[in-house]
C-alpha cells in the first residue's frame, strides 16, 4: 500500500492500493467509531461502478449508509 500525504486546508492521507475500495469499511474503522454514520456522496456515473463495493464494505464494518446520487456534470456542481 501506499500513502500520500496532502497539505491543503486540512492535512489528510490517501491510501493507495489495488482492491481498496472493498476495504474502506475497514479502514474507516479505524477512524471512525463502528456504528456511526457514513454518507456516500457520488454522481452517477461513479455511483454505476464503484457504489454497491463501498457501501457494503462500510455496512460491513458496522456503518449506517444513507447514499445521495447527483447527475453527472457541472450542472451538479453547486451549493445549492
Amino acid at each position: 500500500m501506499r500513502t500520500v500525504c496532502v497539505h491543503a486546508s486540512v492535512t489528510y492521507h490517501i491510501l493507495i492500493e489495488k482492491g481498496s475500495l472493498s476495504q474502506s469499511g475497514p479502514y474507516a474503522a479505524q477512524v471512525f467509531r463502528p456504528g456511526s454514520k457514513a454518507a456516500i456522496v457520488t454522481d452517477d456515473t461513479v455511483a454505476s461502478l464503484y457504489l454497491e463495493t463501498v457501501k457494503r464494505s462500510f455496512e460491513a464494518a458496522g456503518f449506517t449508509v444513507p447514499v445521495f446520487i447527483f447527475p453527472h456534470g457541472e450542472d451538479s456542481k453547486s451549493r445549492e
